[in-house]
């Protein structure tokens, strides 16, 4: 990724729009703060192909905690010191959320004026 566009919505609402490398852009509507009926988490991908799903899941933290440190173990095991969700991608993506949040910080610290 190589930048991120941050606005605030109404309340908590943040939007992002995610540049990356190869040119494409991706978008995200977060907030902390939905009402349990509109709590959800939707992942659509548009390529050449058409449009691509995100299969439902379950809500079994469990079952993914499980999955993360049975791919840990294997890595450790085989010697494999790299994964595509390692420690740098850790790092990358709080570097995108801090610039994300510096943008938000900004934009309400000029409204002030």
């Amino acid at each position: 990724m190589t930048s991120v566009t941050a606005d605030a919505g109404l309340a908590d609402i943040t939007h992002l729009i995610l540049h990356h490398r190869s040119g494409v852009t991706s978008t995200a509507t977060i907030t902390l703060n939905a009402p349990d009926p509109a709590a959800e988490f939707d992942l659509y991908l548009w390529g050449e192909s058409g449009k691509s799903v995100l299969p439902a899941r379950g809500d079994d933290p469990v079952a993914a905690l499980r999955t993360a440190l049975t791919e840990l173990a294997a890595n450790a095991r085989s010697g494999q010191v790299s994964h595509p969700c390692d420690v740098r991608f850790g790092r990358d993506i709080g570097r995108v959320l801090a610039d994300a949040q510096h943008q938000l910080d900004s934009r309400a610290a000029g409204a002030a004026w």
